[in-house]
């Protein structure tokens, strides 16, 4: 169903609007999860983070794998959706019609990496973070030299369900995968400056990421400016 019908509704009171629109918003279509100074997550359209944070060129892995040739351990795609997360009825029936269009998807061709990741997204936004990190822990199998599945485990990890040692592990393998990726730089240094107040690897981070990657040293820099303040 489209949006403009959701809104043009009457019956729709105006704080459902608003609660139905912030679901979209954060859960349309995104691959990663960025955190502002207040923790609330975003996303990017298209996949791509805004101007002033750094260029994005991780690109998902597209080529369908033969059923034969899938790694082990593919989530169940019947799991039962449960919801801890508050939200509207309307926003929570939006988040569950949209699991089950994308199980649906991934039982016809379970080698979508980008169905993964977006099944995670949603399965996050309800609180069922076990079955959002067993979606992005197979995507990281399907592809395994990209960052964002790792971004989203180590975001989730750091923040939802806190398990430091595992966000950890997560961010230096997101490091490790997208070394010229600024999003991976900037939830890398929020997590040992903010959680971790680990600044001398914070600080090793960004002057790492200075030095080998040109493209995105202003936007660095001025993270790294934060720790001088």
């Amino acid at each position: 169903m489209e949006m403009k019908k959701l809104i043009g509704d009457k019956k729709f009171k105006p704080a459902v609007i608003i609660g139905i629109i912030i679901i979209v918003l954060i859960l349309g279509g995104a691959y990663f999860w960025l955190k502002a100074r207040e923790r609330a997550v975003r996303q990017e359209p298209n996949g791509k983070a805004a101007q002033e944070e750094g260029k994005l060129s991780a690109q998902l892995k597209t080529e369908d794998i033969s059923r034969e040739d899938l790694p082990e351990g593919m989530p169940d795609l019947d799991k039962p959706i449960t919801a801890s997360v508050k939200l509207s009825k309307e926003a929570e029936a939006i988040v569950r019609m949209n699991i089950k269009e994308v199980s649906a998807r991934l039982k016809q061709n379970p080698s979508k990496v980008e169905d993964w990741l977006v099944l995670g997204i949603y399965r996050k936004s309800l609180g069922d973070y076990k079955g959002a990190a067993e979606c992005w822990e197979y995507a990281s199998k399907l592809d395994p030299d990209n960052p964002i599945p790792y971004n989203n485990l180590a975001d989730l990890y750091s923040y939802f369900d806190k398990d430091l040692a595992k966000a950890e592990e997560n961010w230096l393998k997101a490091l490790e995968k997208g070394p010229d990726q600024a999003f991976v730089y900037k939830g890398a240094f929020d997590f040992f400056h903010y959680l971790k107040k680990d600044d001398a690897k914070a600080r090793e981070i960004i002057e790492k990421g200075i030095r080998e990657n040109p493209g995105i040293e202003n936007y660095l820099m001025k993270i790294l400016e934060t720790l001088n303040k």
